[in-house]
């Protein structure tokens, strides 16, 4: 699977951005600043993944960490298609023209926690914590990827990884 880190990187940054709309309009939900703020750091957490991958120096410890990439990658995708199926449902307005943004927001929420077991802030959470792993298994840290294997194995049971 061909990993594309620098395009979901730049992703999350645009997300944030529609999720910023959102906490505008729904008197501040600390959920959704803290899903912002998750964004941005996974923002952060691709682009260094991406850089890492790029380095001839770490190309040995590239087969370490593909199978879960491809997973987690592919994990991401599926919970950005929620996010952007969120920001789609906001053409649908009340009788007096004002966008449901809370309730858009808050149902959202309860499908990702009823199908998946976990809210958007808790996946993105983990995702970030994970993909840190993943550069810290790149760079041959054995110790910290011991735990971020502990880790994958609890996400992936709450992660989408086919639909």
């Amino acid at each position: 699977m061909e990993w594309p880190l620098s395009e979901l990187a730049k992703s999350c940054v645009d997300y944030a951005a529609g999720l910023d709309i959102f906490l505008e309009n729904t008197a501040r939900e600390h959920s959704i600043r803290d899903s912002i703020e998750e964004l941005i750091n996974l923002s952060k957490v691709l682009f260094a993944l991406h850089q890492g991958l790029g380095h001839a120096r770490y190309g040995r410890n590239i087969s370490l960490i593909r199978h879960d990439l491809d997973a987690v990658v592919r994990s991401l995708k599926y919970t950005f298609d929620d996010v952007k199926k969120m920001f789609a449902d906001t053409r649908f307005t009340h009788s007096d023209g004002s966008v449901p943004y809370r309730s858009l927001w808050e149902g959202m929420n309860h499908q990702l926690t009823k199908n998946e077991g976990i809210n958007l802030h808790g996946r993105l959470e983990r995702y970030n914590k994970f993909l840190e792993g993943l550069i810290d298994a790149l760079k041959g840290y054995a110790f910290s990827w011991a735990s971020s294997l502990a880790l994958l194995l609890i996400c992936l049971d709450n992660l989408p990884c086919q639909r």
